[in-house]
């Protein structure tokens, strides 16, 4: 019997086309299990090389200080999109795992029974519902990095605020002095005016 409904056939959106007979006790699956590990393998890729990425962009702390506030600005520009795709990401996935939570759920017969005709199906679930929260565990771990960076640079500019704040003092002294040495200067010239 093939056809929609639970004798027939069914599918999901990531591709995986289930089948079962009436004849059998159990359903085979076929379908683009290989590319959806290929999918979850390339995300997780993606993930590893942001987060060196990121640890990359600010191993030179001495660099960083003199880097102007334009410099900054562009530095801070792609971490923010970054954190932010990040986010979603880590939304897509959360959205995921409780779309499997659910199917799970709604093909269990009662606690700690499975419906056999489903047992294939369940295992397969199980089996996506751990990689999807292994996938937000690395969202969130990516996530984490990204703000201990941005954080990092947070620092480093009050740290070149402070320094400027210094530079200002000790331009505001120095003027003070010139000031006073002008003083000298024109008293020591009108003294010797004086003796001329």
């Amino acid at each position: 019997m093939s056809g929609s409904g639970w004798a027939g056939s069914s599918s999901w959106n990531d591709g995986t086309w289930w089948h079962w007979d009436d004849d059998e006790e159990e359903e085979t699956g076929q379908g683009k299990s290989g590319s959806q590990r290929g999918g979850k393998g390339t995300t997780q890729m993606k993930g590893r090389q942001g987060g060196m990425a990121l640890r990359a962009r600010f191993e030179d702390g001495t660099q960083e200080r003199t880097r102007s506030q334009a410099d900054r600005e562009a530095i801070r520009a792609p971490l923010k999109k970054e954190i932010k795709e990040l986010k979603a990401q880590l939304a897509t996935v959360q959205s995921e795992a409780d779309h499997t939570a659910r199917e799970l759920a709604r093909n269990q017969a009662g606690p700690g029974r499975e419906m056999p005709s489903f047992a294939g199906m369940n295992a397969d679930l199980k089996h996506r519902a751990e990689m999807a929260e292994g996938r937000v565990r690395k969202v969130n771990l990516d996530l984490i990095t990204a703000k201990s960076t941005e954080e990092v640079h947070l620092k480093s500019n009050d740290d070149l605020k402070k320094q400027l704040q210094d530079c200002q003092k000790k331009v505001t002294s120095l003027e003070a002095e010139c000031q006073q040495k002008d003083t000298m200067v024109t008293s020591l010239q009108a003294d010797l005016k004086q003796l001329q």
